[in-house]
């Protein structure tokens, strides 16, 4: 299914719109996504990331787009990667701040801010938060997946 680097030099924060990529072969940027998984770098997510990744897992699973059993197998797959979790309560206010700024949704905020504070890029597949960020003075912080090399 899917496997990660054991062996890291850099870090990204990395948000659940690239690592549903990892699953859904038919999607674009699933290279790139593919690429950054087997790359030699670091996954930073924030501690609500796999309550996001199952909730969008189990969504498909009611629409019939995927079994059960399938949701459990992505689930445990994701679970075995090695990821340093970020503590999101420390950011929220921050996190708000931003959103209200910005027009964009909280939880996308509580990835950004990370990237903002440690330097480490947010990667996402996300094209509305991608947009909120591109061309202006942080567009340093949010990085699109498609770039990804």
């Amino acid at each position: 299914m899917i496997q990660g680097s054991k062996k890291s030099r850099t870090h990204c924060i990395l948000d659940t719109s690239v690592a549903v990529k990892w699953f859904f072969r038919e999607e674009e940027l699933t290279e790139q996504a593919d690429a950054l998984l087997n790359g030699d770098i670091g996954f930073i997510v924030p501690d609500y990331f796999f309550l996001e990744v199952n909730s969008v897992l189990s969504k498909l699973s009611r629409k019939g787009l995927l079994s059960d059993e399938e949701v459990q197998q992505m689930i445990r797959a994701l679970g075995a990667l090695p990821v340093d979790v970020l503590e999101s309560a420390k950011y929220r206010d921050l996190a708000l701040d931003l959103a209200l700024e910005k027009k964009i949704g909280y939880y996308d905020c509580l990835y950004v801010i990370p990237a903002y504070i440690t330097g480490i890029p947010l990667i996402t597949a996300d094209r509305r938060l991608y947009h909120a960020f591109a061309g202006t003075d942080h567009d340093k912080y949010v990085m699109w997946l498609g770039d990804y090399e």
